[in-house]
């Protein structure tokens, strides 16, 4: 199967669902950065600090899967990033 780069406006769509969510939790106030990078075994990826008050989502910069941004948007969802409270 071809690998195939995730566009810019997939990820753009990526961070506006998963921001689209923070906003009905009511967790804008969050420290919440994106990137996008290579991630050999994962489509999206969520790290955070021990109290939760800092979270990086990361969305795969190459995929041998289709990628459905807003579905993996939802599935990383602040409620996931911002469980330290």
């Amino acid at each position: 199967m071809a690998i195939k780069k995730t566009s810019k406006a997939q990820f753009e769509r990526f961070q506006n669902t998963f921001m689209g969510w923070a906003e009905i939790l009511g967790l804008r106030d969050r420290n919440i950065s994106f990137e996008m990078e290579k991630l050999p075994e994962a489509v999206a990826a969520l790290r955070e600090t021990l109290k939760g008050e800092k979270a990086w989502i990361s969305l795969c910069s190459h995929s041998e899967e289709k990628v459905d941004e807003r579905a993996t948007a939802r599935h990383e969802s602040p409620s996931r990033a911002c469980d330290g409270d």
